[in-house]
């Protein structure tokens, strides 16, 4: 296993338990898109497209739990947290 893919692979673990703490089900599917937040019978979810690379699974995972969540008061890794810092950047302009 490559150090790269670990790093991916931690940061999604790390974003998962997170998810738990906020009541977020999260389910890796092969879907159309990359995935994104949706509320089922009145529970909040993500849908993470499983076919693309942690990398990219990262990304949508973060960009959508921090549309309708606070991740302040989380512990967020480096990684993640330069990744939201460049999101909410990004959306400011």
């Amino acid at each position: 296993m490559s150090k790269k893919f670990t790093k991916w692979q931690k940061a999604l673990e790390d974003l998962h338990y997170i998810a738990s703490k906020l009541g977020v089900e999260v389910i890796y599917d092969r879907i159309e898109g990359e995935g994104g937040f949706c509320t089922v019978h009145n529970k909040p979810l993500i849908v993470v497209n499983r076919i693309y690379s942690p990398q990219y699974q990262v990304a949508v995972f973060l960009k959508n739990l921090n549309l309708k969540y606070s991740l302040d008061n989380f512990y967020l890794s480096p990684l993640l947290r330069n990744m939201l810092e460049n999101s909410r950047l990004s959306n400011a302009s």
